[in-house]
């Protein structure tokens, strides 16, 4: 494929970027707003210093809050501009992920990952929420690159000066950024001259200064986190594989991508086999852009599983971009010398377009269960909510201006003091009912996930008569009770 050495880059990666970014508006509101988006949209409309001092409490870095509250600031907070945010930064990370390709490896799995991310489901549905992963995806994507491009060029200042902020901005997007910094170390171990490993520690230790003012709330939140847990469960083994096939689209999409690699290796059976593979460990770009998968992927596996659960679709979603690369770069490798070395590419290309999916559900149709329980709420209903903190979500879609006021205090004290005016009480136990109204309706959103045996739905039915029952896709109940004659 002559044809596409010939292409001018900026060409294929404002193309690329074109129908990254299509794809990904082509739903971009089909899905209702929910799940943590509304914290952040919450957060973001506070000042910088209330965003830094409340998200201190918490587990989120203020990085993504700090941008968006910009970001609504100059360009507004309805539904289709909040979700045009992450999508763009999710289309630009097309971008690094070609030039990775095209730099470091070649051209060939430069395109084919590019494109594997572009279909990838998880990077088109997390591309749709507004949350932090499309920018740590973005970052990540980056930060790689500038790592490639130390290793390539090690004496060349510029380049380990670029790492220390993308380091800082991955820091200050996620706490994940350490298994990054892990890869980092783990690869420049293997690929960096011994003489150069002073541009290395000098690199870490500005990264970490830069990261300073919050490297003690850092440590003191996964001292509480670690002693606490969290909602997250510990994976089985078998989420080794399972997210594998996810992150790729399906176990049909693997199977696929196996099979494509297979016949490369049959091809070379017998002549160029042993080559091929020394050629593939031989290349350091290569592998270490494999290592950043396998390293990251299972750092966070096995602490999941033996000590601090976090291995969910969102967390590993950055773990994608090298996935994409080394999948595209082994079977192009494995393929080499063979005649259409590019039907390899288009191979997996086909495998990713058939399985994809460009209108992911995020399972959660709030919007409908806020809007019946409006139509059943008269002026004697009292309306609780579980969990506690599903407040957020269901004043986001019930009255979007309990969402804008502006608290003295804490943060959410305008928006809750707003709500119990109006009869609506987010609780998580049963002892914060009160059921001295003539109609109780209660909506249960998973509540028995984080507070098991709360308690509350069983305490309603005992004191009261259940007159009607309600469900909404994925996890809503809605009951209507009355008051026993």
């Amino acid at each position: 494929m002559k044809f596409l050495e010939r292409i001018p880059s900026f060409v294929l990666i404002i193309g690329l970027f074109i129908i990254a970014l299509s794809i990904r508006l082509l739903h971009v509101t089909s899905t209702d707003i929910a799940g943590d988006e509304p914290f952040s949209i919450f957060m973001a409309q506070f000042s910088v210093s209330e965003i830094v001092a409340f998200l201190n409490t918490g587990n989120n870095p203020p990085l993504f809050e700090i941008v968006l509250h910009y970001y609504m600031l100059w360009i507004g907070d309805s539904d289709f501009v909040l979700r045009l945010f992450p999508t763009v930064l999710s289309a630009l990370t097309v971008i690094p992920v070609f030039l990775i390709g095209d730099r470091f490896l070649n051209r060939r799995v430069g395109l084919v990952a590019s494109l594997l991310f572009i279909f990838s489901i998880y990077n088109i549905r997390f591309a749709h929420e507004v949350r932090v992963y499309s920018l740590f995806a973005l970052a990540f994507a980056w930060v790689l690159y500038f790592f490639l491009a130390a290793l390539k060029e090690p004496s060349r200042k510029r380049w380990w000066f670029v790492l220390v902020i993308g380091n800082a901005i991955l820091l200050y997007a996620h706490y994940l950024s350490f298994y990054v910094l892990l890869a980092q170390g783990f690869a420049a171990l293997l690929f960096l001259p011994v003489r150069q490993w002073k541009y290395l520690i000098g690199m870490f230790a500005l990264s970490l200064l830069a990261y300073s003012p919050m490297l003690t709330v850092f440590i003191e939140r996964l001292g509480k986190v670690s002693g606490a847990g969290t909602w997250v469960q510990p994976p089985g083994w078998g989420e080794i594989y399972g997210s594998i096939n996810l992150l790729l689209n399906s176990r049909v999409t693997t199977v696929m991508i196996l099979l494509v690699a297979l016949a490369g290796v049959a091809m070379n059976w017998k002549d160029g086999l042993l080559e091929h593979l020394r050629k593939i460990v031989a290349n350091k770009f290569g592998m270490t852009v494999m290592l950043w998968f396998i390293v990251t992927y299972l750092a966070m596996f096995f602490i999941s599983m033996f000590y601090l659960p976090m291995f969910i679709d969102r967390y590993i979603l950055f773990t994608s971009v090298p996935l994409f690369l080394t999948v595209a770069w082994v079977v192009d490798e494995l393929w080499g010398g063979f005649k259409f070395q590019w039907l390899s590419g288009l191979l997996l290309l086909i495998a990713s377009v058939l399985t994809t999916d460009l209108n992911p559900s995020n399972d959660r149709e709030i919007a409908a269960t806020v809007q019946q329980i409006a139509e059943l709420k008269n002026g004697e209903t009292k309306v609780y909510v579980a969990p506690n903190h599903f407040n957020l979500v269901f004043a986001y879609h019930y009255n979007r201006e309990w969402f804008r006021l502006r608290g003295t205090e804490e943060p959410m004290a305008a928006l809750d003091s707003a709500m119990h005016a109006n009869g609506i009480f987010a609780i998580n136990k049963k002892e914060s009912l009160n059921m001295d109204a003539d109609r109780i309706i209660y909506l249960d959103a998973a509540s028995e996930f984080v507070n098991p045996n709360n308690g509350i739905l069983e305490m309603l039915r005992a004191e009261m008569n259940e007159t009607a029952s309600y469900h909404h896709h994925q996890i809503f109940d809605t009951y209507v009770f009355e008051q026993k004659p």
